[in-house]
């Protein structure tokens, strides 16, 4: 873990895994087999999420995250400047502080589903 301010994270999960998932005592995304770790969000680089992978998903789920809960990593695998939070493990259900059903229009802005 890097030394970084606590600061609420956030994670957008497809409908029907976190559906599937939200009882048991750990979720893990679709890709976490693959990548490793699970992609997480600061409030501030959410929109950029939102926009570059999930634009036109209307089966979403925002997670809002404990980061004291959670051994978070602090990188940029992309050779970037920006940090974007990881967590090498699949997500305790019990660091999930909220699970709002949403859907992100076409833009990328996520909205509140109905």
């Amino acid at each position: 873990m890097q030394n970084r301010p606590v600061e609420t994270l956030y994670h957008l999960a497809e409908g029907d895994i976190w559906e599937r998932q939200k009882a048991e005592a750990f979720y893990q995304p679709a890709d976490f087999e693959r990548e490793g770790f699970v992609h997480c969000s600061t409030a501030s680089q959410l929109p950029g999420t939102a926009a570059r992978f999930y634009a036109g998903r209307k089966d979403m789920y925002l997670l809002t995250l404990d980061p004291q809960a959670l051994p978070v990593v602090y990188e940029n695998l992309e050779g970037g400047e920006m940090l974007f939070p990881h967590v090498y493990q699949p997500l305790p259900t019990s660091a999930v502080q909220a699970a709002q059903k949403i859907h992100i229009d076409a833009q990328g802005v996520i909205l509140k589903s109905s």
